[in-house]
């Protein structure tokens, strides 16, 4: 018997490895320079000097805030906390019903460890909720002046 000599075809299929390797060493890349990227700004928020008297109103306000973990809430009239929803066209719409009455003002705070953008967008769907001319305060801590 005779063999058959082998034609040499070229193989039709892709090496892929030195594409995974480049794709890894990018990925490395991308890990190291990234963190570098974030430019952390220290914030020193002031503490308001206002009289605490001056807040009371005929009407309690509308007390909203954010929890250290994201959450959003508001306390009802008895007191207590309702949490609200956290996607953003929810939220705003849970608000527009709560925020309906227009003499009552709406105050917002967040827990000191929370992220600003969680108040921010509390803020923002606060801002789309409300009529126009109508007072939304940032709760602070009053100070005493000591120091």
């Amino acid at each position: 018997m005779r063999r058959r000599a082998r034609i040499n075809k070229p193989i039709a299929e892709i090496n892929v490895v030195p594409y995974i390797d480049v794709m890894l060493v990018l990925l490395i890349i991308f890990m190291v320079t990234a963190p570098m990227l974030v430019r952390n700004v220290d914030v020193e928020l002031p503490v308001s000097q206002g009289d605490p008297g001056s807040v009371a109103e005929e009407q309690p306000p509308i007390v909203l805030g954010v929890t250290n973990n994201g959450l959003y809430f508001l306390y009802n009239d008895d007191g207590e906390r309702e949490f609200l929803p956290s996607e953003d066209a929810a939220l705003a719409a849970t608000l527009a019903l709560t925020i309906s009455d227009p003499s009552r003002d709406v105050m917002v705070y967040g827990d000191k460890k929370v992220e600003y953008g969680n108040v921010l967008r509390l803020l923002q769907a606060v801002q789309q909720s409300v009529e126009k001319g109508k007072r939304v305060k940032l709760m602070t801590i009053i100070s005493d002046g000591s120091g």
